[in-house]
């Protein structure tokens, strides 16, 4: 039981549970609680099958219940200011309760769009970098989100987000395929509808082009009442703009969304087009932490203990396999490339903290009203037809823009991948999205350094406290 917070209204749904706004009952603090049921296996009996229809629910339940478990798992370990932060997770007989920060005065990003339309290109520019920043920072320790949507995304009155519902994300190997088949609607990529394998980051940059799309446009990019003919629409990938969007913007939008997973934009691509940057000196900060190659004769025990809940094997099984993937051909060559390009100007980039910079040219102009959400039925069905006809075909970007574009990437992504089926993944840092053990390795390293740093302050605030008593 919760016996630490105060459940009040529930707010919704994610993909997992239903989520309920909560108090903490000494501090007052606001929460967010995802509450999950728990799942028990049917007693077997010797003998004797489950029916068809109890063994298939029995599945579906199964397979929910690993998901709660590694969304907790994984969000618990992730760091960042646009990812909205697990606080604890309690569990009793009958319910898992996942504890997240609360975003005051925040909606959802669909909330937004319904009740005051299209986002002007810089506010929603403003908005982009944030999600890139978020992704890239989940790219990079070889998580994939798996389920972006208008819904997963929160907004402040100022144009702050934060990421939410990790119910679908997973880790990914670059060098191999997920094969589970999700997301909602509006956003899954066609290889998701024509269930190919996928790698994991194209399906987010996928996602993340619709959600970039409905902010410019005020409607979604493919709709149909018919759930058979909207994937039809999206297979195909016919884009149509309004008139009013920029020729860099229709560019963007255009690579973001190719059919062809293979000529998709890779992420380094998004945050570094000209229409990401224009205005900045860079792309937007990852907010990933420095870090140095591991090395498998100083691995530290206690971190690899740590990493046994999410299923990796035994402590010595997983040493064994960061050793085994450390002395690989693969990670020495690209060890010792990070070595010759290293400098002391090199770590972090050109890149900029979006939060240092003045946002008042992009507040929100108007308070948020309540939203009808009965509204949502039909997404956007009222922005669809006050722009349809003022929509155009979309068209190939001009040569000079062209060459702006490949001028940035070049500064961007100084080693690009050489292979297109590998585009979605840049190999050129150890450190970086290498393999999925190596990241939760780092992860959570880094999660129990926060841990300590926290206990260090805190004890120190109680002996202020105590000496001015």
């Amino acid at each position: 039981m919760l016996d630490h917070y105060r459940l009040g209204k529930m707010l919704g749904f994610e993909s997992t549970g239903k989520v309920n706004l909560a108090t903490h009952k000494v501090t007052g603090e606001k929460v967010v609680v995802k509450i999950v049921p728990r799942f028990y296996p049917p007693i077997e009996v010797k003998g004797v099958d489950l029916p068809p229809v109890a063994s298939r629910l029995a599945s579906h339940d199964m397979a929910r219940e690993k998901r709660i478990l590694r969304e907790a798992s994984l969000v618990n370990l992730l760091h960042h200011p646009y990812i909205r932060e697990m606080l604890e997770k309690v569990v009793d007989n009958h319910h898992h309760y996942l504890v997240f920060e609360h975003a005051q005065d925040s909606v959802q990003l669909l909330d937004y769009i319904i009740t005051h339309g299209h986002f002007s290109e810089r506010l929603a520019r403003k908005v982009a970098r944030q999600i890139g920043s978020a992704l890239e920072y989940c790219h990079m320790n070889n998580i994939v989100h798996r389920d972006l949507k208008l819904e997963n995304i929160l907004i402040s009155p100022r144009g702050k987000i934060k990421i939410t519902d990790f119910g679908l994300s997973n880790l990914y190997n670059p060098n191999d395929h997920l094969s589970t088949f999700c997301g909602s609607s509006y956003f899954p990529a066609p290889e998701l509808l024509n269930s190919a394998p996928y790698t994991g980051p194209e399906v987010d940059i996928w996602s993340f082009g619709v959600v970039l799309y409905t902010m410019v446009c005020g409607t979604v990019p493919w709709d149909d009442e018919n759930p058979a003919a909207l994937q039809a629409k999206i297979r195909r990938g016919s884009l149509k703009f309004p008139a009013w969007l920029s020729p860099q913007c229709r560019d963007l939008l255009s690579r973001m969304l190719k059919v062809t997973r293979e000529k998709r934009a890779s992420l380094s691509e998004v945050t570094c087009h000209p229409w990401m940057i224009q205005g900045f000196s860079g792309p937007a900060d990852n907010h990933l932490p420095a870090r140095r190659p591991l090395d498998g004769r100083k691995l530290d025990r206690q971190v690899i203990h740590a990493m046994k809940k999410f299923e990796f094997g035994s402590d010595q099984e997983i040493e064994r396999k960061l050793i085994d993937i450390l002395e690989t051909d693969v990670y020495l060559h690209v060890l010792r490339q990070w070595e010759q390009r290293r400098s002391p100007g090199l770590d972090g980039g050109n890149v900029v903290n979006d939060d240092d910079l003045s946002d008042d040219a992009v507040q929100l102009t108007s308070p948020f009203d309540e939203v009808d959400h009965g509204r949502k039925t039909g997404l956007f069905e009222q922005c669809r037809k006050k722009v349809s006809s003022v929509f155009s075909s979309s068209s190939s970007s001009s040569a000079a823009n062209a060459e702006m574009y490949n001028q940035v990437e070049h500064q961007c992504d100084p080693d690009p991948p050489s292979s297109a089926a590998n585009r979605n993944w840049e190999p050129q840092d150890p450190t970086r999205g290498f393999h999925p053990l190596i990241s939760m390795y780092y992860l959570t390293k880094e999660k129990m350094e926060r841990s300590r740093q926290a206990s260090v302050q805190d004890g120190a605030s109680d002996q202020r406290t105590s000496d001015g008593s």
